[in-house]
């Protein structure tokens, strides 16, 4: 042990502690900015200043190691002083708007300020003047209200290690910001809003939608419908000085009526509704080969960061939509039908712990005909501003119960909102669908908890189900590197991009003690153990919308209100602007690896003509230039594929046959026309057709590698039907960068033909209505074939 004086008392404390981790176990206060516990410490901010007794100048306690015999000053004029100036330059660089900002009354800078007594400005000059970045559908960004502590860079790139933001230039102009000074919807930002959290001030602060659903409550056409996320119940209390842990669920849905919400429903529901079809999922993935291991798809922040950095592993995410989009969904098809409401009447909103699914909620696919699952988020936060404005006096307000049928729910459902629950709710149900018989342990303490990665293993019918729980995104990566290497030996993945989970979202009540969230865990647990059914199964309002309307767990209506998947259009690609979204490029595999080592063909789709007007004739020969030895056309491919549909529509004449060329109307329609598959040709792309002519010609070593206008040809050449015919998939878009990259000028080259077999009528496949050879009957917009197909389903 070590003994030191700090303020005249005498304290022992650990070898290796700092000044200020020993002021702390005596009680002593010290003011801090950019310190951040179990981190690094940086003694950028200077307001831990102390005076320790032979040192020259004041020293940073928060970085400062203790010595015997030291003598400390932690509250000295010289030191209040010191103190005082900081904070005095920091306010003076400082918007002074505090009156109409969003965290007045609840900002660490306004704090200090009355702390230590500022009552005047004494230093007036320059100061800072930024754009609010308000790109973002989740979060709000104001450089302007930044003190530069550096917290919000920290966690970002050390507990999160996303590295959206960071510190750009020095001295007075010294700013965090994105790369490049973009808006965050551009950035490599999963809108988690864990930065919010550590923000001593508002320079990160959510996009508030209370002025949306301000006016629904008031509009007299609108019927308004609230859910309530189970993370909510468990820490809104604190906003309202309540005894931390404290479940206020009945005075909640009391809050809420008076509001003015005409329902009331617990998105618990929707929990036990998302593991019935996650545990279904998982066990047809088990049983019939799916891509494993499964990920969880309830946390929108680790699903937007997967399809950001590893689009590759999408397959291994589940294709269920995340509790509040199902209930928002059943809002607006099950119970609107049930009721006779018009969905389009309806008003939804969500209230959630967490920023990110405010973006979730505007992702178009989260929509049933045409209309959104859930119109509008309020994090915990809003809502509190949303109770103070309508004058409610949440702390003396009696109990009510939810609304029903959507108001049901078990303990499993309650344990959503923590790191682990997921997973543990999923086994549950897992394992009685397997078995047939009731899993008897319920807790599985080895994924409970605050560790980064919790493992488990569970024997269900002679399978050893080892399963994993990821506890903040930061953590993730070493699972997917394994995934890519193909050493993963797991089944199933939960991944919460929030520490500790939803429970400590991004729109949770401001805080930096771990305590608050165990404390919030614990009620979740609470919940679970008190409730007469725990197991989602067991639900049964659950059970009677699957035999009023569902059927099953993963029928086909089920995919296509409970489920989503991205169809590979690559249309986000095409219309972004600013490169938010790039395609998953195959350049390296194929001019790096398979053209030095294997005889490589490239396969050239016929609308190659439209994207090199002037120089199509040349674009075989600067092919044969870049290595390929020979050069083909996919038009062939049309002409194999044309001669069997004219054999199909004869062999099947009394049969509706949607032609299954296109992979991305291919993957529409088993994603939102289930029923339709049957419909569609079973016959192979031109693609296909082609590679396996040529695997079959020139034997399996060699690689055939397409060239085309279609980002939706990459997943098809992935899938496991067709994985032997096509060894990989390129873009005009990833062909002209490797141009650029090599400085070929195509102009400069002679004309030359395609190698044989050559095409004939099959070059007219990229035009509407020609990929029959003139034997379709009607010529189809977009909009037209998706009113067909609804006038078929």
């Amino acid at each position: 042990m070590i003994e030191l004086e700090i303020n005249n008392i005498k304290v022992n404390a650990e070898d290796g502690m700092t000044i200020l981790d020993a002021a702390k176990s005596v009680g002593i206060k010290i003011p801090t900015l950019c310190h951040m516990k179990d981190m690094l410490p940086t003694g950028a901010c200077r307001m831990c200043v102390v005076e320790v007794e032979g040192a020259k100048g004041l020293t940073p306690s928060c970085a400062y190691p203790v010595a015997n015999g030291m003598k400390v000053e932690t509250n000295s004029n010289r030191v209040r002083r010191a103190r005082k100036t900081i904070v005095e330059l920091l306010i003076e660089n400082h918007p002074q708007d505090c009156l109409v900002c969003v965290r007045n009354k609840n900002c660490e800078l306004q704090d200090l300020a009355e702390q230590y007594s500022i009552r005047e400005h004494r230093f007036i000059g320059e100061s800072k003047c930024h754009a609010i970045d308000i790109s973002s559908a989740s979060m709000e960004r104001d450089p302007a209200k930044c003190i530069l502590c550096g917290r919000c860079v920290r966690t970002c790139n050390e507990v999160q290690k996303v590295g959206a933001i960071d510190f750009t230039h020095r001295g007075f102009q010294s700013n965090v910001t994105t790369p490049f000074n973009k808006g965050l919807n551009v950035s490599d930002c999963i809108l988690c809003g864990q930065c919010i959290l550590v923000c001593p001030t508002a320079a990160l602060r959510e996009k508030s939608s209370l002025k949306e659903v301000q006016n629904a409550l008031s509009n007299k056409g609108k019927i308004p419908i609230v859910q309530i996320a189970p993370a909510v119940r468990a820490s809104i209390g604190e906003e309202y000085n309540m005894p931390l842990g404290t479940n206020v669920t009945g005075q909640l849905v009391t809050a809420l009526k008076r509001l003015g919400f005409d329902y009331v429903f617990d998105t618990n529901f929707a929990a036990d509704l998302t593991i019935m079809e996650e545990a279904s999922e998982l066990i047809n993935r088990v049983s019939n080969g799916g891509s494993l291991p499964m990920f969880t798809s309830c946390c929108p922040g680790w699903v937007k960061y997967i399809e950001q950095n590893r689009p590759q592993l999408l397959d291994h995410v589940s294709s269920c939509k995340s509790p509040h989009e199902m209930e928002g969904a059943v809002l607006k098809t099950y119970y609107a039908e049930k009721t006779g409401i018009n969905p389009e009447d309806m008003f939804v909103v969500s209230i959630m712990p967490c920023t990110v699914k405010k973006f979730e909620s505007d992702r178009p696919e989260l929509s049933e005909q045409s209309l959104a699952d859930v119109d509008a988020v309020l994090t915990t936060r809003e809502l509190v501003r949303l109770f103070k404005i309508s004058g409610i006096e949440f702390e003396d307000l009696p109990e009510s119960s939810f609304d029903n049928p959507l108001g049901e729910s078990t303990g499993a459902a309650a344990i959503f909102g923590t790191s682990g629950g997921v997973m543990e709710a999923a086994l549950r149900t897992a394992y009685y669908k397997m078995t047939g018989n009731e899993l008897e342990n319920l807790e599985l303490n080895d994924i409970r908890g605050t560790e980064g990665i919790k493992e488990s293993t569970i024997e269900i019918n002679g399978l050893e189900v080892k399963v994993a729980v990821v506890n903040g995104i930061g953590n993730v990566d070493p699972l997917l590197d394994q995934i890519e290497k193909g050493e993963s030996n797991y089944h199933f993945i939960e991944v919460m991009a929030c520490p500790g989970g939803c429970i400590n979202g991004g729109g949770q009540p401001i805080h930096q003690k771990i305590e608050k969230i165990k404390k919030r865990v614990k009620v979740l647990y609470e919940i679970d153990q008190k409730m007469k059914h725990r197991r989602s199964h067991e639900n049964e309002s659950v059970q009677k919308i699957y035999d009023e309307y569902f059927e099953k767990p993963n029928s086909h209506k089920a995919h296509e209100i409970l489920h989503t998947t991205c169809i590979s259009c690559g249309h986000c690609v095409k219309v972004c602007a600013l490169g938010a979204k790039q395609i998953s490029s195959d350049n390296e595999k194929v001019f790096n690896n398979f053209i030095p080592n294997y005889n490589t063909i490239a396969i050239i789709a016929p609308s190659f003509a439209a994207a090199y007007p002037d120089t199509y004739s040349k674009i075989p020969t600067v092919l044969r230039s870049m290595g390929f030895s020979k050069v083909i056309e996919t038009a062939f491919g049309a002409d194999l594929v044309s001669d069997e549909y004219e054999k199909y529509i004869q062999d099947n004449p009394n049969k509706l046959i949607i032609s299954s060329p296109c992979p991305a109307i291919n993957n529409y329609i088993e994603k939102y026309f289930a029923s339709l598959v049957d419909n569609l040709a079973e016959i192979v792309s031109p693609m296909v057709a082609l590679g396996r002519y040529l695997k079959q010609k020139y034997g399996d070593e060699s690689k055939v590698v397409f060239i085309g206008p279609c980002v939706a040809k990459k997943s098809e050449y992935l899938d496991e039907e067709v994985n032997d015919s096509i060894d990989a998939v390129l873009t005009f878009t990833e062909l002209n960068l490797e141009i650029a990259d090599n400085e070929i000028i195509i102009p400069s080259f002679e004309d030359s033909f395609f190698d044989p077999p050559y095409a004939n009528l099959g070059k007219s496949y990229p035009l509407s209505a020609m990929s029959i050879n003139d034997r379709v009957f009607t010529r189809l917009t977009p909009e037209k074939a998706v009113q067909l197909l609804n006038e078929v389903k």
